[in-house]
């Protein structure tokens, strides 16, 4: 986490953790911020639903009024189907959060050891910012932590600072 969302390289990660594990990175994805066009995609399902429910109620009796709503269903489906495409199309947005994949298990745990270091050398770094005792990728110390399971990350809101999801949550 913390990762700098300005100039993100997957090369230039996978070299620094390969570093921080002194083992071989199996796997590195960088998160992106998805949670406008997931709204948009709930917001298809809907519109979609809404479509299917209007076009069998037209099947099932043909008239003007049904024609006409049917229209405007389809109408909201390509507009939001529009909208999805653009999205999709635009540039992504780093999140700031890396997952990490080593080859060994060793190499996982030498990174966080070293992201993670004794309260003593915590403190150190604290009180002498400019020794570094703690590593640094551009310049910024990262939050490293053993990952969640993937069906434990609510994938939505990722892009949301940790300190904002602490006071939303008090």
């Amino acid at each position: 986490r913390d990762v700098p969302a300005n100039g993100v390289n997957e090369k230039e990660l996978i070299k620094y953790f390969e570093t921080q594990g002194k083992a071989k990175v199996a796997s590195l994805e960088i998160a992106y911020a998805c949670g406008e066009y997931s709204h948009k995609l709930e917001e298809w399902e809907a519109a979609h639903v809404h479509y299917m429910e209007r076009r069998a109620k037209h099947k099932a009796k043909p008239t003007d009024k049904t024609a006409a709503k049917l229209a405007a269903s389809t109408e909201k489906v390509e507009a939001v189907e529009a909208e999805l495409k653009a999205l999709a199309q635009a540039p992504r947005v780093p999140t700031g959060v890396v997952y990490v994949i080593y080859d060994t298990e060793q190499g996982r745990n030498r990174c966080l050891d070293r992201h993670n270091p004794a309260f003593i050398w915590f403190l150190l770094d604290m009180v002498l910012p400019c020794c570094r005792f703690r590593p640094r990728y551009k310049g910024k110390k990262l939050a490293v932590a053993a990952a969640p399971e993937p069906g434990d990350v609510y994938w939505i809101n990722l892009h949301v600072p940790r300190s904002r999801v602490q006071l939303l949550a008090a």
